[in-house]
């Protein structure tokens, strides 16, 4: 037996030992017959070096080496899915699809995070602004709006939409104003997510195709992700926050396409917001919300559940009130409201994003922040088209407009 560096590695070598992931998984097994694909593969996972023999190795194809993976992925996704019935069909189909999801970023060297990676690491400085049982929710709100607006880009837009003596070219004027909003509207309305049949070059003729409010409704959802400061890094991972917030409105979008009673751009707004009553939980509440979290994940409890006996109220009722302090529309503030209702549903909007929200932790987008899947509401079923038959075929064109527009967001 000799030790070699993968960058020594040629296809014919032997491994003369196991490869296994930091918690004992097995990767490749003693005896593997070296190719390129293997190479590559212990590159994708991080591997420095390796155990090679003279004897003759067996072919093993790197389709059985995920195999061997499954069962960690499983695994990994067990706990998620705890307070769903797998028996579903559509639960079942979820399951299915986040493990082959899960293999193929195996294949990139994605490794399942150990258990508890995402719990909050309290340095003894989280400090809640109420004492527990101190405070309302309402008193949590108007303390926060009291110190605190929503962009002012959303204000002025909504005011120049409003105005009687308002046209096109003041409301682009308007979104002008502010560079950072302007440049990623147009490069969201330049991406296929929008399909435009040539190029945007100005946000007067993205007003033009696409229309003042919808515009107007993306602004504002573009603004938003800027809005919260001050919320503690080891409290929450805010680039998880905002990418599953991200893959919530991009999927609502898609679920969307095939009603025209829907706005599209709405309700992809709906789901890049529907969690902002997180937000001013983990800014006002932080030790709180460290006790929400950590009760969350012992106890494989969906995260509004865990607020509830927590803290006595919801982040989606948090983020109903405190879109209603901001004076933002009413559709958005029915679709944070009844995105986790558990009841029969009225609201074909928050019938979506219930569904997105599913499937966005399901399928796991982030892997840190709710990661216990809420139960099904199979009532949002008899309001939108999805099921087992169509699922892989609405998320393969959610993956590819997510990595598009994560880019422009996050980029």
């Amino acid at each position: 037996m000799a030790m070699k560096n993968l960058t020594d590695l040629v296809p014919g070598l032997t491994l003369a030992q196991d490869i296994l992931t930091p918690n004992g998984r097995l990767i490749l097994p003693r005896g593997t017959l070296l190719t390129d694909r293997h190479i590559d593969y212990l590159k994708r996972w991080g591997i420095a070096r390796v155990n090679i023999t003279e004897k003759r190795g067996i072919h093993i194809e790197p389709g059985e080496v995920l195999g061997m993976l499954t069962e960690e992925i499983e695994g990994f996704l067990a706990p998620i899915f705890a307070r769903n019935d797998l028996q579903h069909p559509l639960v079942s189909a979820v399951y299915r699809l986040g493990v082959e999801r899960l293999r193929g970023k195996a294949m990139d060297g994605w490794k399942p995070p150990r258990k508890g990676a995402s719990l909050p690491v309290s340095d003894h400085r989280f400090k809640d602004e109420f004492f527990a049982g101190d405070y309302s929710l309402k008193e949590l709100i108007r303390h926060e709006v009291q110190l605190s607006s929503f962009p002012d880009i959303y204000f002025k837009i909504s005011q120049a939409i409003n105005s009687p003596l308002s046209n096109a070219d003041y409301l682009a004027r308007v979104i002008s104003s502010d560079v950072s909003v302007c440049a990623k509207l147009l490069r969201m309305v330049n991406s296929p997510f929008f399909g435009m049949p040539s190029r945007v070059d100005s946000v007067s003729r993205a007003i033009a195709l696409v229309g003042a409010d919808e515009l107007s409704t993306l602004a504002m959802g573009i603004s938003a992700i800027s809005a919260f400061k001050d919320i503690p890094e080891n409290l929450v991972d805010m680039k998880a926050f905002w990418t599953h917030s991200l893959a919530v409105g991009i999927i609502s979008r898609r679920l969307g396409e095939d009603m025209p009673e829907v706005a599209k751009e709405k309700i992809f707004v709906g789901g890049l917001l529907h969690d902002i009553g997180k937000l001013i939980i983990f800014k006002k509440l932080p030790e709180a919300s460290k006790e929400v979290i950590i009760n969350s994940q012992t106890n494989l409890l969906p995260a509004h559940q865990s607020e509830q006996e927590i803290l006595g109220f919801d982040h989606a009722r948090a983020g109903s009130l405190l879109a209603g302090a901001w004076s933002l529309p009413d559709f958005l503030r029915d679709q944070i409201k009844g995105h986790h209702d558990t009841g029969k549903m009225i609201s074909r909007e928050a019938a979506i994003i219930h569904l997105a929200d599913f499937l966005a932790i399901g399928l796991v987008f982030a892997e840190k922040g709710s990661i216990i899947l809420p139960a099904l509401n199979p009532s949002s079923l008899k309001m939108v088209k999805l099921g087992p038959e169509n699922l892989k075929d609405v998320m393969t064109d959610v993956e590819q407009e997510f990595k598009e527009i994560s880019a422009i967001f996050f980029g």
